[in-house]
């Protein structure tokens, strides 16, 4: 983690990174004034994205933004509506498993009126209710939206913590589903992963003479992995009590098995094969929407999962 904006720039800049998604961390528990401040922030770093050009974006978490869901919204609101002003792209960030139900209902809300490319939503993996995920993705999808996707376990809250092998499946067979909706609608969906296999999967699936899709890894996960194929997200801020807050709120047992890379064990390669059943349960489900439904008849995705040969 990086002190300030100019910092984060100089590190991107010095590795041609060129489509760096930036958060301003903070804490939960602040005062009016700062909350405002926090506001003033994100404006400044889109009016600097604004000049730089480069397909940059910012990453908001809503709780950053107040004490009560109202404010919340109020102050996330006033810096999309600046985003999309400078045409820069937002995304709505994932927090506590138990709040994701209110990030994706303040999302949908505010998709209402800002259409178009600017405001995305992170979406993870290691959900407790599978299926229920599964719709939020292609609600996300169907009303035009795109997705940050992450595996997750980070957090405290209901989630499905010692699943891993599961967990690890299903992030791989969604990850190609929104690769194959990213290149063939051009909606510019985003993968956060540092997991080798998932990227080499990704990369071996991408339709021909397409451009794959965006790999995002942390700041932190790029230093110890540098990665050619990756673009990276960058923060800066209050670290101290971000960091404080994080510790107070993360699940030390995942926290504890992704150090150790404990959570890896048992976790065969991700391959079209062992993907079948999983990515065809997401298919099944998104084609109950009529938007989505019409993309799968004419994917490849659909042709490959139908197609023995391929498998």
């Amino acid at each position: 983690m990086l002190s300030s904006r100019k910092q984060c720039f100089e590190w991107v800049d010095h590795r041609k990174k060129r489509r760096s998604f930036y958060t301003y961390v903070a804490f939960t528990d602040q005062t009016e004034t700062e909350y405002d401040e926090d506001v003033t922030e994100y404006k400044q770093l889109v009016n600097v994205l604004k000049e730089r050009n480069l397909g940059e974006g910012v990453s908001l978490k809503l709780q950053q933004f107040g004490n009560t869901k109202e404010d919340q919204r109020r102050r996330l609101e006033d810096v999309v509506r600046h985003c999309r002003s400078k045409e820069i792209r937002c995304i709505l960030s994932a927090f506590l498993p138990d709040e994701r139900r209110y990030e994706l209902e303040t999302y949908l809300s505010l998709k209402k009126t800002y259409s178009g490319p600017v405001l995305g939503l992170c979406l993870a993996a290691d959900a407790n209710d599978w299926q229920d995920q599964i719709e939020a993705v292609a609600h996300v999808m169907a009303c035009g939206g795109w997705i940050r996707w992450v595996k997750g376990g980070w957090y405290k809250g209901k989630t499905s913590v010692s699943h891993w092998k599961l967990i690890s499946k299903r992030f791989a067979a969604m990850s190609l589903v929104l690769m194959y909706h990213s290149v063939e609608c051009n909606r510019g969906h985003m993968i956060a992963t540092h997991d080798k296999r998932v990227v080499s999967l990704l990369k071996d699936n991408t339709p021909s003479e397409k451009d794959g899709i965006t790999i995002l890894v942390s700041y932190g996960t790029y230093r110890i992995r540098p990665s050619d194929d990756a673009e990276v997200g960058m923060f800066y801020g209050k670290h101290v009590p971000f960091v404080l807050e994080s510790l107070r709120v993360a699940s030390l047992t995942n926290l504890f098995l992704r150090v150790t890379h404990l959570r890896l064990i048992g976790v065969p390669r991700p391959t079209v094969a062992n993907l079948k059943e999983d990515v065809q349960e997401v298919m099944r489900t998104m084609m109950k929407y009529p938007t989505l439904n019409a993309w799968l008849k004419r994917s490849e995705l659909n042709r490959i999962f139908s197609d023995s040969s391929r498998l």
